[in-house]
């Protein structure tokens, strides 16, 4: 059984959580902690809500094995989910979410955090013992697929495994968790001595439960209280206004003002919403045609589009523990690095040949740059 740290502060959270969103979020959270301590050996600690600089994942696991894992808990019905892309992306009735980049971004922030505070353990690239995970509560694996196990299985040749590499449901946490734990990095797996492990937990804080970025999941009766609750709060000056200042207007005048105000105000709240969501759905795919790297790699954020892009491969590198595929492509003014994960069905690949390349936009690990996930190749003629 794992060291659980810090599930008596999620306790505490819950007992004074007052938003019936955040109190499931963070019942979640506690299970999913639970499940850990059980799932996980001796030697094993589990820390809720690490302070990681300005974040705090919903879990540090740090192993003696395999080094740290942030994981990042949802708790979403299968329900309210609409749709599922391979990277990362869930479209639900209420906007949409990426929980894998999020939990990226935390890996990155740990990495930092360990340059700062533990530079002295030697640990040279931390990175490289980092590795994370998104662990759905709202869910079994059985429904997840059985919802989406079709649109999944037309992805491209590769991004299926590499998708269930880092995505868990609740009921997976079994007695084989921790072996598949270890597999959820792009690196092999980095030992950890006891004294890093020791100097680590020895100066990390646990944080006061912080709301998680997709409260606003939920019941659309929740959504319509809170709703409500406004209208209320907006409605409460404009009746003691009336009652100092308009006493002499009649009755019948001022019910309608009554009924008719809140229905204004509903209709420009949810109008509000629906033109927040669209902005959000606008973002999931953007497929572009045939362009150059130029604007890929400009200064705006083209985090998760669609390309097809021409261009020469510079340099080609495989690694054969990841089995990845690492290459320069350049178009002749720009270059840019890019990335075939394992399994992707692509032809032989020469350095100075041009191909077409289609796949999306991604941040690199350490977020220092742009790069394209290939998931196709064609050989230009």
């Amino acid at each position: 059984m794992a060291i659980f740290i810090g599930k008596s502060d999620l306790i505490n959270s819950l007992n004074v959580c007052e938003r019936l969103e955040d109190q499931k979020e963070i019942e979640a959270e506690i299970e999913v902690g639970n499940q850990l301590q059980r799932m996980l050996p001796d030697d094993t600690y589990v820390v809720a809500q690490p302070k990681i600089g300005e974040v705090q994942p919903d879990f540090l696991v740090i192993s003696p094995t395999y080094g740290f894992r942030i994981i990042e808990v949802k708790n979403i019905r299968i329900t309210d989910m609409e749709n599922v892309f391979s990277n990362g992306i869930l479209q639900t009735k209420y906007g949409n979410k990426n929980p894998f980049a999020q939990v990226k971004s935390y890996a990155v922030s740990w990495k930092n955090y360990l340059l700062s505070n533990h530079r002295d353990l030697g640990l040279d690239d931390p990175f490289r013992y980092t590795g994370y995970a998104v662990i759905h509560k709202g869910f079994s694996k059985l429904e997840f697929e059985h919802k989406f196990g079709g649109q999944i299985s037309a992805w491209a040749p590769g991004d299926a495994d590499n998708y269930y590499k880092y995505h868990f449901c609740f009921d997976e946490i079994g007695n084989d968790f921790n072996d598949i734990l270890a597999g959820a990095t792009r690196f092999k797996s980095y030992a950890l001595k006891n004294f890093h492990i020791h100097e680590i937990i020895d100066h990390l804080i646990v944080a006061s439960y912080k709301k998680d970025e997709d409260s606003n999941i939920g019941n659309s009766d929740e959504q319509l209280q809170k709703v409500n609750r406004v209208v209320d709060e907006v409605l409460q000056p404009k009746e003691a206004l009336q009652a100092d200042t308009d006493s002499h207007q009649p009755r019948k005048k001022r019910k309608k003002l009554l009924v008719i105000v809140p229905i204004l105000i509903v209709f420009l709240t949810i109008i509000v919403f629906s033109f927040a969501n669209l902005l959000e759905k606008d973002k999931v795919i953007d497929v572009g045609s045939m362009e150059g790297l130029s604007r890929i790699i400009s200064g705006e954020d083209h985090t998760e589009e669609y390309v097809e892009v021409s261009a020469t491969v510079n340099s080609f590198y495989y690694d054969a523990e990841s089995e990845t595929k690492i290459m320069t492509l350049s178009d002749g003014s720009d270059q840019m690095e890019a990335v075939i994960a394992k399994n992707v069905d692509v032809p032989k690949i020469e350095e100075g040949q041009i191909y077409t390349f289609r796949g999306y936009i991604q941040l690199s690990e350490d977020e220092s740059r742009m790069e394209l996930k290939i998931t196709g190749v064609e050989q230009d003629e």
